[in-house]
């Protein structure tokens, strides 16, 4: 594995178990996705990544966000599309 990619993975695992520590902490629950998905990725590398094997494919992206956040939708369709609160 690249000196990077050993990086940002023992960075991203240590992330993850400092959450898991903080959630349960305050009675929560976390819940790992790559114990989920992480067979599902290992078993097929060619349709869970990009050529560059970090990124999601592009077909894997949707081509613009969803407007299920208020932020994420341009100023001028707030009032169409948002109900007051």
């Amino acid at each position: 594995m690249p000196p990077l990619r050993w990086f940002a993975r023992r960075a991203s695992r240590q992330l993850a178990a400092a959450q898991t520590i903080a959630v349960v902490e305050r009675g929560g629950r976390s819940v790992s996705l790559g114990d989920l998905l992480g067979h599902e990725f290992a078993a097929d590398p060619l349709a869970m990544f990009s050529e560059d094997r970090y990124h999601p494919p592009p077909a894997a992206t949707p081509p613009r966000r969803p407007p299920c956040c208020r932020r994420w939708r341009p100023r001028s369709t707030w009032a169409t599309t948002c109900p007051r609160t």
